[in-house]
């Protein structure tokens, strides 16, 4: 039987909670049956630190996230194929060119986001005693459409309207195909989920790690960040916002940096392949927050509304969530 050797199975990821339970229970690792083998979730560090230091040929990132993007469906027919197989060429791309480059793009970068504010502030929409409602998920599309072409295509192509609405429908396609890649696996094997999964690893050879636990081959080795960064024994009052759970109240100086790779912030990943681009989107997310806490108030157009919805380990905004904008 699959299960066996792991500490639980659980059916839904769904559950968040069940996942706390079993981690503060004290389970190292656990499996999620999936339309094709398991995802196998692991949570102490010896186990991470050996996923992150086995060979590629017995676990690979490569495989995982080529099972889970299905390039030949979402990008339009493009396959990678053995090209490439460490990552060479995007590494060198987001984290050595385009990292040093950030403090020469940022000029661009704020124009980006000023853009987008613009067109979703002038969307056509009736704002009431000043406040403009905003469609979230359109609102997040828009910033990384404007910001994402301006920096990786260049000025000349994103000003180009045909070519920037195709961006724009390009996006939305890919989007619907890795969604599609879900509910129809013969078109294409399952792909991995993602957000409140991290350090993915695709089995190519039976794998045992060093506490007996056994992992067959065509299974994906896991952690359940979200799960992991919502645990009290890692994070005190996990669900509550405090400002200064990353920085001294006296200096302001930063315990942790937002794109610091540490144990149980696994969010970028782990300390082997992490993500090459976190410099970068760290850059314009302190730009967008930037632009928005000085030129804008805002508020939940409902605040009891439920923000998120989840299929699989995804979770997305809700389509139908707004904020309200008003300009200071």
């Amino acid at each position: 039987m699959i299960s066996e050797g792991y500490d639980q199975v659980i059916i839904s990821i769904a559950g968040l909670q069940s996942i706390l339970k079993i981690l503060q229970a004290g389970s190292s690792a656990y499996a999620v049956p999936a339309r094709e083998g398991h995802l196998v979730f692991v949570t102490s560090e010896d186990q991470i630190r050996e996923v992150e230091t086995s060979p590629i040929d017995h676990l690979s990132f490569h495989q995982a996230m080529e099972d889970r993007l299905k390039v030949k469906h979402t990008f339009a027919g493009f396959e990678m194929g053995p090209i490439d197989p460490h990552d060479a060429i995007p590494i060198r791309v987001l984290k050595t060119l385009l990292r040093a480059d950030i403090p020469q793009l940022r000029p661009r970068i704020q124009a980006a986001i000023e853009n987008a504010f613009n067109t979703c502030m002038n969307d056509g929409k009736v704002a009431s005693e000043g406040w403009k409602p905003i469609n979230t998920y359109h609102f997040s599309e828009e910033i990384s459409l404007q910001v994402n072409c301006k920096i990786i295509f260049g000025e000349r192509l994103t000003a180009n309207l045909d070519f920037f609405q195709a961006t724009r429908k390009y996006h939305r396609q890919a989007l619907f195909a890795m969604l599609t890649s879900h509910y129809f696996p013969h078109w294409t094997h399952r792909g991995k989920e993602e957000n409140s999964i991290s350090v993915q690893r695709k089995v190519l050879k039976d794998f045992t790690f060093k506490d007996g636990t056994h992992v067959p081959a065509g299974n994906v080795i896991c952690v359940p960040q979200q799960a992991v960064m919502r645990d009290p024994k890692y994070y005190d009052q996990p669900d509550e916002f405090l400002p200064f759970r990353f920085a001294t109240k006296e200096s302001n100086d930063a315990i942790q940096k937002f794109t610091d790779l540490k144990p149980h912030f696994y969010l970028w990943g782990a300390t082997a392949k992490p993500c090459p681009g976190r410099w970068y989107a760290s850059a314009v997310m302190q730009q967008f927050f930037v632009h928005l806490l000085t030129k804008y108030n805002f508020k939940l157009a409902n605040s009891k509304a439920q923000l998120t919805y989840t299929y699989t380990t995804i979770v997305f905004p809700r389509p139908g969530i707004e904020i309200l904008l008003q300009e200071r």
